[in-house]
């Protein structure tokens, strides 16, 4: 009797049940490395969701071969270089008697967003990661998961990011738990590592040695929010006026400053060598 298993080999492969145990497990800051985890986490990543058949295939699996036999399978959850960057997608949540609302996450890698919405997730996400207090998970996810807006685009569902409506939008999304709001935290995380690497003059990564002799809560930390208000300024405008430059996508935004940056750098390299040519 054949039976086929098909098991996760990435994060962003993993169904919404999976995330949401493993999540459990990670908020509750259980050491995964241990023998027990490792069993734990096979079982989840062998079993795409509850249900009879599912069951069913593990019970058998299990009658056949050691878990332990099978621990490299696990190797991905441990790989730094492995990244989430896939949010949940949506959260229904009570708001009153039999009152149910929908909450909708940001799509994969924030490729929906705009700037001005992930400069502000940006600035929750980096007091979470150096205070780590979970007031500010809370505004994270305030940020990115809205209700449904019934002129939605088919890009993006959700309701338009405005921030003087954070605190009443936050009364919604305080109601979604916490496991699931820190693999959201995780998400954001992993979608930020991507931007790092796609636009390196942006964020530029620590000096070798920097990140050991200064952690990252002392690092001084800019606010996107201060490119956004630079970029309006300046005398070339890609988006247009401030308001227009504050709704720009979020990508292409990050995009065109890392060349603006570029250029910045090649000009200043120009101007120096042209110096040291002149002998000035």
């Amino acid at each position: 009797m054949k039976i086929r298993f098909t098991v996760p080999t990435k994060w962003d492969e993993l169904t919404p049940w999976q995330v949401d145990r493993i999540g459990r497990m990670l908020y509750k800051k259980t050491e995964l490395e241990s023998d027990l985890s490792k069993k734990i986490l096979l079982i989840i990543l062998l079993l795409p969701k509850p249900g009879v058949w599912p069951v069913l295939k593990l019970s058998y699996l299990l009658t056949r071969i050691s878990l332990i036999s099978l621990f490299d399978y696990t190797d991905f959850l441990f790989d730094r270089e492995e990244l989430l960057t896939t949010f949940p997608e949506a959260f229904t949540v009570k708001t009153g008697l039999n009152k149910r609302v929908k909450l909708f996450g940001p799509a994969a890698r924030l490729s929906n967003i705009n700037i001005t919405e992930l400069s502000y997730a940006d600035t929750f996400f980096y007091k979470w990661l150096t205070e780590d207090k979970d007031a500010d998970l809370h505004r994270l996810c305030a940020v990115l998961y809205r209700p449904a807006d019934p002129e939605g685009k088919p890009e993006d569902v959700r309701r338009p990011f405005n921030k003087l409506l954070l605190y009443e939008n936050a009364n919604l999304t305080d109601k979604i738990p916490l496991h699931q709001k820190y693999m959201i935290a995780l998400a954001y995380q992993g979608t930020r590592k991507i931007f790092s690497r796609r636009y390196p003059q942006v964020f530029p990564a620590p000096k070798e040695g920097e990140a050991e002799k200064q952690p990252a809560k002392h690092r001084p930390y800019s606010p996107l929010s201060k490119i956004v208000d630079a970029m309006a300024l300046d005398e070339v405008q890609p988006f247009g006026s401030l308001d227009k430059t504050e709704v720009a996508n979020a990508d292409r935004f990050l995009g065109i400053y890392n060349e603006q940056l570029i250029r910045q750098k090649e000009e200043h390299k120009r101007l120096e060598k042209s110096k040291r040519k002149n002998g000035n």
